[in-house]
């Protein structure tokens, strides 16, 4: 046997090395139900059947990523358009299987404030919002002045 058989016997083997599957790390079971409990807990719509989803978290190896989407969760509560009315908020077993994480969020427009259209609801508005008193102005100067102090705040 030469040299060259033996570097490519070698060779051979490495490759087969390399070619083989890589074994997947099981995930301890403790680790991947507290992982899962604290998920289910920060999920607003606790719907459907729970025990799937447990099971797509574990298929899935969410157990490595649990914190990302307990913050995911979270921030999408806060902030995102289509999470404000609970029944528009997907069913967990939906956010997971179909990795809505990854979905676009739709950041929250605050609506412009505006004043009551009738002069009975202009004062009343005014102190609920903080408002100065009118003192001695009519309805329409005071309706002017808290115009320009809204717009001034915009």
């Amino acid at each position: 046997m030469n040299q060259l058989d033996l570097i490519e016997g070698k060779l051979d083997r490495l490759l087969a090395l390399l070619d083989k599957p890589k074994v997947k790390r099981k995930a301890d079971t403790k680790q991947v139900s507290d992982s899962f409990d604290r998920w289910w807990k920060a999920y607003p719509k606790k719907v459907g059947n729970k025990a799937k989803c447990l099971s797509i978290w574990r298929t899935k190896g969410l157990y490595d990523v649990a914190t990302m989407l307990i913050r995911d969760v979270k921030y999408r509560l806060e902030k995102d358009q289509a999470w404000q009315d609970r029944q528009y908020i997907m069913h967990p077993q939906t956010y997971l299987f179909g990795e809505r994480w990854n979905d676009d969020i739709i950041i929250i427009v605050q609506k412009k404030e505006s004043l009551p259209r009738n002069d009975d609801g202009l004062w009343p508005w005014a102190k609920e919002h903080g408002y100065p008193d009118p003192g001695s102005m009519n309805y329409s100067q005071y309706r002017h002045k808290l115009q320009v102090l809204l717009e001034q705040q915009a």
